[in-house]
């Protein structure tokens, strides 16, 4: 059994996964563009979780084995051309108390969703 412990520090996920897939799949990852990283935080609305954005600077355009978005993608530059598609759809797919994090999926697109719905800018 690998041990675990609570933690919102990317390298601790990273060490973690390199246990269970080793470290040559591990390996197989792209972080996003800084910018779209950015971009992406001034478009959602709400405060992301620091474990979320690491995980785009190690994951953002490939995510190798990961799949955290299943089939959808999780690209920030994905996320945010989805997010200005949105931006003038009269009906969004954007759920109020939430954050799109994979879009084009065959099954839609996955989101986090906040209890309380309130959006901090």
């Amino acid at each position: 059994m690998i041990a675990t412990e609570r933690s919102d520090d990317i390298s601790d996920f990273i060490a973690f996964f390199e246990q269970i897939v080793g470290r040559d799949v591990a390996s197989d990852r792209m972080g996003a563009d800084p910018k779209d990283i950015e971009r992406l935080v001034q478009l959602v609305g709400f405060p992301l979780p620091e474990m979320y954005l690491g995980s785009l600077r190690e994951f953002g355009e490939r995510d190798g084995v990961l799949k955290p978005a299943d089939d959808a993608s999780p690209k920030p530059s994905a996320l945010v051309e989805f997010y200005l598609e949105q931006a003038d759809s009269e009906e969004s797919e954007v759920p109020d108390n939430g954050v799109v994090f994979g879009v084009n999926g065959s099954s839609g697109e996955r989101a986090f969703l906040y209890s309380d719905g309130s959006k901090e800018t």
